[in-house]
């Protein structure tokens, strides 16, 4: 069963329901709000054909252009606007279309009514582009896809291959740059501190050796005084002894008390000198 609409070809748009009827030949009459309408099934079977579909123009930024210009556009040149036709004999209200980008998009634009038969694309990256369009009546009947030509959105200067290469091949010089000179600072600070290293090790052996030569020369200054004090100690002490000795004899043999006296005092100086020798050699 078919709808049949009022651009179908019915006179008017209002019916009434008990305004049918069918004659012996199998012809429905219909009445309407504007007159009266036949249908005949006969004429109802027809083939139902697709819609034409045809491109007739495109914009570019507003101007229109020539299918065959658009095969170089510059990358500010990239918003295009398809105008096209769809044409049926039946129900032309019904028209739906769909279109594509060949090779960009991978499933077909949602199905969208004929009221404005235009498609619009905005910031076209650089490259090639062929634009598919396909119509479909009320039937479901879809038209055999209509493309363009191939459109070619050219790349600004800052996009070109050869650009990119340069500024690859500049990324890459800088990186490998970037490396080396940090290789060559860590070099030479690890030389610095080698460098560094060395002053000190030598500063270090340095005070070693002078602390050993003054070590040694402590040694023989005290191996000096050892041997100075013990042959002074032995020098000093024998007559000293000698002294308090002789007192000591002359002590027995004098009577005289002031002679005794004097002795005495030259004993007791003798002893107090011989314990001063004593302690100064045992320092």
């Amino acid at each position: 069963m078919r709808l049949r609409p009022f651009w179908d070809g019915l006179a008017g748009h209002e019916i009434n329901g008990a305004a049918l009827i069918m004659d012996r030949q199998g012809r429905i009459w219909i009445g309407t709000n504007r007159g009266l309408s036949c249908y005949q099934e006969q004429f109802g079977r027809q083939e139902i054909l697709p819609p034409l579909v045809q491109l007739l123009s495109v914009e570019e930024s507003g101007e229109h252009r020539l299918l065959t210009d658009l095969q170089s556009l510059n990358y500010n040149a990239n918003n295009l606007t398809f105008h096209f036709r769809a044409i049926s004999f039946i129900d032309e209200h019904n028209i739906r279309y769909r279109y594509q980008r060949e090779g960009f998009d991978k499933d077909w634009s949602s199905v969208l009514p004929v009221s404005v038969p235009q498609v619009r694309y905005t910031n076209l990256s650089p490259g090639k582009y062929r634009f598919r369009f396909q119509a479909r009546n009320v039937a479901d009947v879809w038209s055999p896809i209509v493309s363009s030509a191939v459109i070619i959105v050219a790349p600004s200067w800052w996009q070109t291959w050869w650009l990119r290469l340069i500024a690859g091949g500049t990324l890459v010089t800088l990186v490998i740059g970037g490396h080396r000179f940090r290789i060559r600072r860590m070099e030479t600070h690890r030389r610095e501190l080698e460098y560094q290293v060395d002053d000190q090790t030598r500063a270090i052996r340095s005070q070693n050796e002078q602390l050993q030569t003054a070590r040694v020369e402590a040694e023989a200054a005290n191996q000096a005084k050892g041997e100075f004090l013990a042959n002074m100690g032995h020098e000093i002490r024998t007559p000293i002894n000698a002294i308090i000795g002789f007192t000591e004899i002359l002590n027995g043999l004098i009577t005289d008390r002031q002679q005794r006296d004097y002795l005495a005092s030259v004993q007791t100086s003798g002893k107090t000198l011989l314990t001063l020798i004593n302690d100064i050699l045992d320092l």
